[in-house]
């Protein structure tokens, strides 16, 4: 028995029985799996996937949410791999971080379908993720950014990581960290 198809099969049905029509997953990796991966084992998932991106972009487009603080940084967006190359989610993120008052949005060289990785596997390849990690902090600072934003826990903590070896102040944020800062909650 394929353990994946057995696990998929008991996660959906799960979330069926819950009565949820649209999950939320915040992990790119996660959207990939719920979105593009689970419906291959199943079939029809009986509800929509979303990335928090996607959500936070349509709630502000709704007037359901208000970025009211303004956060006088200068940012550049890190497309998750896994979100950008399979999901083809890139103006949502954009848009939100564009929607916060103050916010300069600078692109780093390697977005959107081109992205590049953060490394991803901090156990599996210690090395190569911290090398990754410190190459993408070099290509926010290239473009100016005092703040790397990403919507993907593995991007996050490559680059927290590779920061602290380096010794650089540049911050790291989760998309919904910079929105819940300029809801000013």
């Amino acid at each position: 028995v394929d353990q994946f198809e057995v696990q998929a099969k008991h996660n959906v049905e799960a979330i069926k029985a819950s009565g949820a029509t649209e999950v939320v997953a915040t992990c790119a990796d996660c959207y990939r799996t719920l979105k593009f991966d689970y419906p291959k084992v199943v079939g029809d998932l009986g509800f929509n996937v979303l990335h928090s991106s996607e959500l936070l972009a349509r709630l502000i487009d709704e007037k359901k949410i208000q970025l009211t603080k303004e956060i006088k940084e200068t940012v550049t967006f890190q497309d998750p791999c896994q979100l950008a190359r399979i999901g083809k989610v890139y103006d949502q993120p954009r848009k939100v971080i564009g929607s916060i008052p103050g916010i300069n949005l600078v692109e780093m060289e390697g977005n959107r379908e081109h992205t590049v990785c953060c490394g991803h596997y901090p156990v599996e390849l210690p090395q190569t993720t911290l090398q990754s990690g410190k190459d993408r902090v070099k290509d926010a600072q290239d473009v100016g950014a005092t703040t790397m934003v990403t919507s993907c826990s593995f991007c996050k903590w490559s680059f927290n990581n590779a920061t602290k070896r380096l010794g650089e102040k540049t911050k790291i944020k989760d998309i919904t960290e910079l929105v819940a800062e300029a809801m000013e909650l």
